[in-house]
């Protein structure tokens, strides 16, 4: 039987920042082979952990698994953020987001430091699960009045009504 390798959390951070840079990367990001990827990746980890014993095939499998977490948590934000109603904030995110991620994972979330690592690259984003509302200037309607309040100047008199 083997033993599961523990990784430190700074073990975990350095795959993580070493990750970003490679897959990301303008010029080779979505051209490079595979095994090329974990090479540079694993140069970049070695650069910040000296005389890690891990290896390259560690280093894909420890990902795999920080990637399943760091989905899951995407999920629960995007389920949280579909279901904002009026007057919730940041501290909804921070009670909803958690019961969203252990009703699927059955265990907590604790790698809030992995995702401020991920949160902006294209991969992990959270995308709003419903469309945004934007409001515009093209009236909804044609109005009966001589002048539509959105073509309104401000030097225009707002006329009373009176109730009959």
């Amino acid at each position: 039987m083997s033993e599961k390798a523990i990784w430190s959390i700074r073990e975990d951070v350095a795959l993580l920042e070493g990750w970003g840079p490679v897959t990301h990367d303008p010029i080779t990001g979505n051209e490079i082979r595979m095994q090329q990827m974990w090479k540079n990746i694993h140069a970049q980890f070695v650069e910040q952990i000296q005389g890690t014993f891990q290896i390259e095939q560690s280093l894909s499998s420890k990902y795999k698994h920080l990637h399943k977490e760091l989905r899951s948590w995407q999920e629960a934000l995007a389920k949280d953020e579909g279901i904002y109603l009026s007057g919730d904030n940041l501290a909804n995110e921070q009670i909803q987001a958690p019961m969203w991620f252990n009703l699927e994972n059955k265990k907590l979330f604790t790698r809030h430091e992995h995702r401020n690592i991920v949160k902006h690259t294209p991969k992990y984003k959270v995308l709003p699960s419903s469309p945004q509302v934007v409001l515009t200037e093209t009236p909804l309607h044609e109005s009966t009045t001589e002048e539509s309040p959105s073509k309104m100047s401000l030097e225009t008199p707002i006329k009373s009504f009176t109730q009959i």
